[in-house]
């Protein structure tokens, strides 16, 4: 296992290298409150909607809560670009992953398989 740096670590699939960054704190908390700020601000927009405002509003409101709270539990970083699936060596749809735990299943939609990622 090489690493690429203090928080990285290369995991393998088959014959695939993939990074995975632990996420640090501050990082964590800059990507949730994003995620925060961008779904308040579809709540702010919602207020200009007659009618559906009503409902719009405080939905959003919560949910931008929940999302960031949601975002900010992800931990784990997997830089999923540039990585082919062994079974049929096409490209995957996913880019860039983040998730609670260090372990990540994928779909492969050319092939219709599941790849297990991680420890």
């Amino acid at each position: 296992m090489s690493k690429r740096n203090k928080q990285t670590k290369w995991k393998k699939l088959s014959s695939v290298s993939i990074p995975v960054t632990q996420l640090s704190q501050p990082e964590r908390f800059r990507k949730s409150m994003k995620t925060f700020g961008i779904v308040l601000g579809a709540a702010m927009v919602s207020i200009l909607i007659p009618v559906f405002h009503f409902v719009l509003v405080p939905a959003l409101v919560i949910a931008s809560v929940a999302a960031a709270v949601r975002q900010y539990n992800k931990v784990y970083l997997f830089d999923m670009s540039q990585v082919k699936c062994p079974q049929c060596q096409e490209d995957l749809k996913e880019s860039l992953i983040t998730a609670k735990e260090n372990k990540i299943s994928i779909y492969c939609f050319n092939c219709r398989r599941t790849l297990s990622v991680g420890v």
